[in-house]
């Protein structure tokens, strides 16, 4: 773990808050609002990946290389500028080794359970479609999508989107059950 402690005369700490964000430690990230005389280091958000998404002991072994290639000299940080320059390099390590540390997902996952189909996804693609339609329509027209209507007080639009998801989900709940079916049948043979 590193530890970074600001103090000095030039450093004043006006607010501080725990942040609800996914951190990549046992500790949550703790926001400091400082005042300084003069502010070198670039308060910019470093974005990284989420802790369920990271090889973490790839990422563990990036960042103790990296940090050990780094090889900081202690005593020769003289200013806020050197300090602020090792820590953006600290962040960027932290930062870079989250990015290649990202776990591989396989896009197709085999089970017995397998239900999809080049059908179901052509009906899914075409339900997101008809789906945009309608929230447009409905955008453009100011109506509010949550309020209940008859089918009689709908545009074509709103119908075609109740009907491709119908039949989208229809297909969905057969194919399950069928998946469902031959995964008893297999099993218990």
């Amino acid at each position: 773990m590193l530890d970074v402690t600001l103090g000095g005369d030039k450093i004043q700490v006006n607010d501080w808050k725990y942040l609800n964000e996914d951190s990549l430690s046992d500790h949550a990230y703790i926001k400091l609002e400082l005042e300084t005389e003069h502010l070198a280091y670039n308060n910019k958000i470093v974005k990284v990946p989420k802790l369920i998404n990271v090889d973490k002991t790839k990422f563990q072994n990036q960042v103790e290389t990296k940090i050990k290639e780094l090889n900081i000299s202690w005593p020769n940080i003289k200013s806020h500028k050197d300090m602020d320059s090792i820590t953006k390099e600290i962040t960027n390590i932290i930062s870079n080794s989250a990015k290649n540390s990202i776990l591989k997902r396989n896009k197709k996952q085999n089970t017995n359970l397998d239900f999809w189909s080049l059908e179901l996804l052509n009906l899914r693609t075409t339900m997101r479609k008809d789906k945009d339609a309608r929230d447009n329509y409905l955008k453009i027209n100011g109506i509010d999508r949550n309020k209940k209507r008859m089918r009689n007080e709908m545009s074509p639009v709103e119908i075609k989107y109740i009907d491709s998801k119908r039949v989208y989900q229809q297909l969905l709940r057969l194919n399950k059950e069928n998946a469902f079916k031959n995964f008893c049948t297999i099993n218990m043979n």
